[in-house]
């Protein structure tokens, strides 16, 4: 963990605060404000089958790399300004672990990964969120391809997916911590 503090705390709240304006896609629970794990729950009620994943280690996996080119590319900021940016957002060569702006910063240097997950999902007629590095997928039928698939978009994003579980039946089925048990 390494917490900011002081003015470097004042520029990561003020930051998030910023990238909290952007807009964020539907299948996104977290970090957003009148978004709960309940919430994340709910749009998986009533199907009967469950993948769930994990991406692993991913505040860690997020390095400066990556989020100076989301700063660059993305928001089309000059080589320095993304540089000074990077540098205030990440300690050690990856985000802050523990940081108010880093849950939001991920979300949205990563938003490609999620965004093509969320077509693979589409494409199926899967329903798809996202609680922090949980990955849901429920359905009637969620093929071993979508996994494959999947895991294929994550490691292209140059991270890591484990904890991986399919799940039906009528057990409950729990979801960022919210047991589901069909409708």
């Amino acid at each position: 963990l390494a917490y900011p503090v002081s003015r470097l705390r004042a520029a990561h709240e003020r930051l998030k605060f910023h990238l909290n304006k952007v807009k964020q896609p539907s299948y996104l629970f977290s970090p957003r404000t009148k978004r709960g794990q309940r919430d994340n729950a709910a749009l998986h009620l009533d199907q009967d089958q469950y993948l769930t994943l994990d991406l692993k280690q991913f505040y860690p996996s997020t390095s400066e790399d990556m989020v100076r080119r989301w700063f660059r590319d993305e928001l089309g900021m000059y080589d320095d300004v993304a540089g000074l940016l990077t540098h205030l957002c990440t300690i050690d060569g990856k985000v802050s672990f523990g940081s108010p702006l880093t849950p939001v910063l991920c979300t949205l240097v990563h938003r490609r990964m999620f965004d093509q997950i969320a077509d693979i999902c589409d494409a199926r007629g899967l329903r798809y969120s996202v609680w922090v590095d949980d990955l849901t997928i429920s359905g009637r039928f969620v093929p071993g391809e979508v996994l494959r698939r999947i895991r294929a978009v994550v490691c292209a994003a140059g991270l890591k997916s484990h904890s991986i579980r399919y799940r039906s039946g009528n057990r409950p089925v729990f979801i960022t911590g919210i047991g589901v048990v069909g409708s």
